[in-house]
């Protein structure tokens, strides 16, 4: 296995990976639009093989794949880092006879099928197709809520996610709001309704070998409604150890009932009076935005030697290696990120950091274009920043972005 074909990567992750996989003789071939990234990450994905293709379009990255075969006949493996591209991840490595993260990875993708397997830690939810929206049904999952969080299968990052009034719920409202959705196949996958949790949001940082369970830590993590904003780590200390021992034994059985043998995961949860709820799995990956950045940072590790170690895991253990040296969390130094955007959104022209600026910066918004506001999903992010938790604290308020109607500071929560 020498090069690995890669269907798109966050912008943090694309600053390190390039070169650690090169570091371990391996070549990195992307999928992706290039004009979508910006600074360091643009820099680091265009010394590399990259050909452009529209992602969100399963059927035209499977068209070029047949028109240019010497994309698939040059590599070994696929994989990548995004959970709705792992459906499409599992066609083309049975199409090519490539190496890719297996099945248990493309079945945990979907939301609705971790619901199905673990709804002893899940919110109430409630299963369907589109097509088929069970009227009896929802009346009894709204008869004791006042608001549903209705969310698709198969997505990330907050999109096509919407609450709903129970007082209002009829299978003609869950409809509407599955067509008013983002998604193109919107019609085409199976969606969740569930009944809303009120609570902090925190994750499970780890990884499993041989389906055995490795926790790495804990995040703490802040929202702007459907847009995640901070991300403390380690945030142990800030949650009860019985909360933690739920959610251990939640991601112990979700391994222990699915097909899942080896990757890293980013499961989240919702802390109601210290009790969690799982609402999201985010098996085969490691996760977005800085979470790499700040374990890294906390452990004294690079960020390349864990997303190589995430990359390679499940598509060949041997070849994957120990894990990083990840040192026990009283030896850590806790990292606070901000994932700031525009409270109305706008186009962004620039990013203006200060001159002593101490921390490490991603730009996420592709200059000169127009960022969602903040809010709507995490694709309104126009910058992150990492730094030790004085420093974060500290470098945030002094950005400032350059839009179409003059220089507006970053919109973001101050605590998780």
């Amino acid at each position: 296995m020498n090069r690995i074909l890669i269907l798109g990567i966050g912008c943090v992750a694309a600053k390190y990976l390039p070169a650690a996989l090169r570091d371990a003789g391996y070549e990195p071939v992307f999928l992706l639009d290039l004009d979508g990234y910006a600074g360091e990450s643009r820099s680091a994905l265009a010394s590399c093989e990259c050909h452009a293709v529209d992602l969100d379009d399963p059927d035209s990255v499977l068209r070029l794949l047949h028109d240019r075969p010497d994309i698939a006949g040059g590599v070994d493996a696929v994989s990548g880092f995004f959970d709705e591209q792992f459906p499409l991840i599992e066609r083309i490595a049975g199409r090519y006879g490539l190496a890719y993260p297996g099945p248990g990875v493309t079945r945990l993708a979907n939301k609705a099928e971790v619901a199905r397997l673990i709804p002893d830690y899940s919110p109430r939810s409630l299963i369907f197709r589109p097509d088929a929206v069970p009227e009896a049904d929802l009346a009894r999952l709204a008869g004791d809520v006042s608001e549903l969080v209705l969310k698709p299968g198969v997505s990330t990052g907050g999109v096509g996610t919407v609450r709903l009034d129970a007082t209002d719920l009829s299978a003609t409202t869950v409809r509407a709001a599955i067509r008013a959705s983002a998604l193109r196949d919107a019609e085409h996958q199976t969606w969740l309704l569930q009944e809303r949790v009120r609570g902090r949001l925190i994750s499970l940082e780890g990884y499993a070998v041989d389906g055995e369970v490795h926790v790495i830590g804990y995040s703490l993590r802040g929202r702007i409604d459907w847009t995640e904003v901070s991300n403390l780590y380690p945030a142990d200390g800030e949650i009860a150890s019985g909360t933690r021992d739920r959610c251990e034994e939640a991601v112990r059985a979700l391994v222990g009932r699915s097909d899942f043998r080896h990757g890293y995961f980013h499961c989240e949860f919702l802390v109601d009076d210290g009790w969690p709820y799982f609402i999201d799995g985010n098996l085969g990956r490691p996760g977005g935005a800085t979470v790499v950045e700040q374990i890294a940072q906390a452990h004294g590790l690079t960020a390349g030697e864990i997303l190589r170690h995430a990359l390679l895991l499940p598509l060949d253990p041997s070849a994957a290696g120990p894990p990083p040296r990840f040192r026990p969390l009283e030896q850590t130094s806790r990292r606070l990120s901000f994932f700031y955007g525009l409270r109305h959104g706008g186009q962004v022209r620039s990013i203006h950091l200060p001159v002593d600026f101490s921390c490490t910066h991603t730009q996420f918004a592709r200059t000169g274009g127009t960022a969602p506001p903040i809010g709507t999903s995490d694709y309104a992010w126009v910058g992150l920043l990492t730094g030790p938790v004085a420093a974060a604290r500290h470098d945030i308020d002094r950005i400032r972005i350059e839009t179409d109607n003059g220089l507006a500071a970053p919109c973001y929560a101050r605590e998780p």
